[in-house]
């Protein structure tokens, strides 16, 4: 009865209600009576269920506020491969993004790095964590068959990639290749070329993609310039690049154009003067791949025309790397150097927006290491290059870059 008095707001309306009860038990009184204290009871009962309710949502809320929830545009997420057998290479791109940092970004600019393990399943698993962490940007990968892992998983999230890659097949809307393309590069030298007055080529040719992809290019030129090309297509095997080699002999040609880098450049040479090639009078033409320092050790190329970046700003920030860190930085690394600092800008003057299609494709572009350039709304990047020739000590421009689009 102690609970029953309690259901009652007034100790008088429970005495009177009691009363005429018991003097009408088992009248239609009794049971109105205890009809009202059968709905009072389950009232209380709902209304402390309701306080418990109350109390938890408030409890899961208070937990919730405690967890930072970091906006999407806050985060750059930096895809590279910090294990596996491109390490070395992300090391270096790792290190030129830190150095980055610190010559140009503020807290504004917040950037987490992920680990690609160098595969493109790695890549994909990379770039789903970063988006599950908040990322609003993705820079990075570095190999196209890795960008196109991570663009299936960006463009369901809806954010961009700036890739390093230089394959224009993986760059489309939100999916930017930073990377300096080989078509630019080609049609960059050869219309200098053409302005010296040279009018027969001779094209090296792998056979590759790559080398499908050349010979289209310079097919486009000949339409555009009409110019006389001979095209040498060639395979990396001992005895049969210095077969492919053989129709040189007997063509008159002005330049020679060997589109590759690194060890493959260094076999053709090796090939051409074993065949004792007549090249007296020929000019070498070549790409970027040819901007590394050990290029002007081989006599060969010396005096050879080659499309790049101007290498002043590159010099003072390979020395500034290895002072920092005592090693050679990789080609690539100035590509992570300058995808940093032109975010760091754009996150200073457009905060929260920095990082829309809109502003990463602004007409009037970015300067940074490796010259002028800007995104374009396909995807692809436009880059204004120099003209170098390779000399016994450095690389010299003969053309400077335009300073503006």
């Amino acid at each position: 009865m102690d609970l029953l008095k309690d259901l009652f707001t007034n100790k008088d309306q429970y005495n009177f209600w009691s009363q005429k009860a018991t003097k009408n038990k088992g009248s239609f009184m009794h049971i109105i009576f205890l009809v009202l204290i059968m709905t009072l009871i389950t009232l209380s009962g709902c209304g402390k269920k309701n306080s418990e309710v109350m109390r938890s949502l408030e409890s899961k809320q208070a937990m919730i506020q405690q967890v930072p929830i970091l906006k999407k545009s806050d985060k750059v997420a930096l895809l590279l491969p910090l294990s596996g057998r491109h390490k070395n290479l992300g090391d270096s791109l790792q290190k030129a993004a830190e150095m980055s940092l610190f010559d140009h970004a503020d807290d504004r600019l917040n950037v987490a790095m992920y680990d690609t393990k160098s595969t493109p399943l790695g890549a994909r698993i990379a770039a789903q964590k970063a988006i599950t962490e908040g990322a609003g940007l993705i820079i990075g990968p570095i190999f196209s068959n890795h960008v196109s892992e991570v663009s299936q998983v960006a463009r369901h999230a809806n954010i961009n990639v700036i890739s390093f890659s230089n394959n224009k097949s993986v760059a489309n809307a939100g999916v930017f290749t930073l990377g300096f393309t080989p078509e630019e590069q080609i049609q960059e030298v050869f219309k200098y070329a053409l302005e010296r007055g040279k009018k027969s080529f001779a094209v090296m040719l792998p056979r590759n993609s790559y080398g499908s992809l050349v010979e289209k290019e310079i097919k486009l030129l000949q339409r555009r310039y009409e110019f006389m090309v001979d095209f040498i297509p060639y395979t990396f095997d001992s005895n049969q690049l210095v077969k492919d080699l053989n129709p040189l002999k007997t063509l008159s040609i002005d330049a020679l154009f060997i589109p590759e880098g690194g060890r493959s450049l260094s076999k053709i040479v090796s090939a051409l003067l074993y065949q004792e090639i007549p090249l007296e009078g020929v000019q070498f033409l070549g790409t970027g791949q040819w901007d590394e320092g050990y290029i002007l050790e081989n006599k060969t190329l010396h005096g050879a025309w080659i499309a790049s970046a101007n290498p002043q700003e590159r010099f003072a920030f390979t020395s500034k790397y290895k002072t920092a860190y005592g090693a050679q930085p990789d080609r690539l690394a100035t590509l992570a150097y300058d995808a940093i600092s032109m975010l760091a800008i754009l996150k200073r003057h457009h905060g929260e927006q920095a990082f829309s299609t809109g502003v990463l494709t602004q007409p009037r572009g970015f300067n940074g290491v490796d010259g002028l350039f800007r995104l374009r709304q396909n995807g692809s990047t436009e880059r204004k290059l120099s003209i170098l020739s390779v000399t016994p000590t450095r690389l010299v421009s003969l053309q400077n870059a335009p300073d503006s689009f």
